[in-house]
């Protein structure tokens, strides 16, 4: 009888460890972004708004790259510890039928 209150653990948290990974796989990414700036140096020979405006995007695109890996991150991590409180939540109500059993059959 599947009564829908059960999870499967492992699963969870590997999930919850791929997802924080994909999170830091982003981070990586946001870091090569800095590499942007260097990419219109002398595009247009005398030409600075280039160069200025591939850094503001550069910019703008890390920190919006680096939010989004935090969230994901956080999402990871936030499964991973829900499959951990629910292990929690179901050995301490299996104690505490336990402990119940005992006290009406003992």
């Amino acid at each position: 009888m599947d009564d829908g209150t059960s999870i499967e653990i492992p699963k969870l948290m590997a999930l919850g460890d791929d997802v924080a990974e994909i999170g830091a796989r982003l981070v990586r990414a946001a870091g090569e972004i800095e590499s942007w700036r260097g990419a219109a140096t002398g595009a247009v020979e005398g030409s600075a708004t280039c160069e200025v405006q591939l850094a503001l995007m550069a910019d703008h695109w890390r920190s919006s790259l680096g939010m989004l890996a935090a969230a994901i991150q956080d999402h990871g991590h936030g499964l991973h510890q829900a499959a951990a409180d629910y292990r929690t939540a179901d050995t301490r109500a299996g104690e505490r039928i336990g402990r119940t059993i005992n006290r009406t059959l003992g």
